[in-house]
């Protein structure tokens, strides 16, 4: 089922990255340039994270139907899919930031022009820095309860009775490289 729905997740953002670029008009825009970072950063999650799904995952790996990688296939995977999830996550607060400068503070184009760069600047290279930290800090593992290479402990489970060959306080990473900005980006799109 992930490969199904990453596939389709994949192909809509790929349309809606083609019609907008194709459209002098809407590249001129500034929403739908924010719209094609969104989506093209969805269609690294996508195809990486779901269409792939568990056929990057070492050979054996338990639970994991369809396994049939090694160790760099899951790094791969980890990487490109931490690179997806984290710039469409914070392409999602340039969105909202760009919402909040248009409607509420009532920003004309020209101001909002001025600071387009870092609506970009910023997802594009945390984004990467997050992905590159994850190689070098060997945590892109195969989840034991999930689908996906990404920030995991190996062997699963180790740190608590045993110690970790790589991955060591995942669940820390885990929440600096993605869940916080996830919070900080709905608590933005709250207030």
């Amino acid at each position: 089922m992930p490969a199904f729905t990453g596939m389709l997740s994949f192909l809509s953002s790929g349309f809606l990255v083609q019609h907008i670029l194709r459209s002098k008009k809407q590249r001129h825009s500034m929403y739908s340039r924010l719209i094609v970072g969104l989506s093209s950063a969805d269609m690294f999650s996508s195809f990486f994270g779901f269409f792939l799904s568990t056929w990057p995952m070492p050979s054996g790996t338990w639970l994991a139907y369809g396994a049939s990688g090694n160790e760099h296939t899951c790094e791969m995977q980890g990487f490109f899919f931490q690179l997806g999830l984290c710039a469409a996550t914070l392409y999602q607060a340039s969105l909202v930031s760009f919402y909040f400068l248009t409607i509420s503070r009532g920003w004309s184009k020209s101001n909002l022009k001025r600071y387009e760069l870092l609506f970009h600047a910023l997802p594009c290279s945390v984004a990467l820095g997050t992905a590159v930290a994850g190689l070098f800090l060997q945590l892109y593992n195969a989840m034991p309860r999930g689908n996906v290479c990404w920030i995991q402990e190996s062997p699963p489970y180790c740190g608590e009775s045993f110690s970790c060959e790589r991955g060591e306080n995942a669940h820390i990473y885990r929440w600096g490289f993605v869940y916080g900005f996830v919070l900080v980006t709905f608590i933005w799109l709250v207030v």
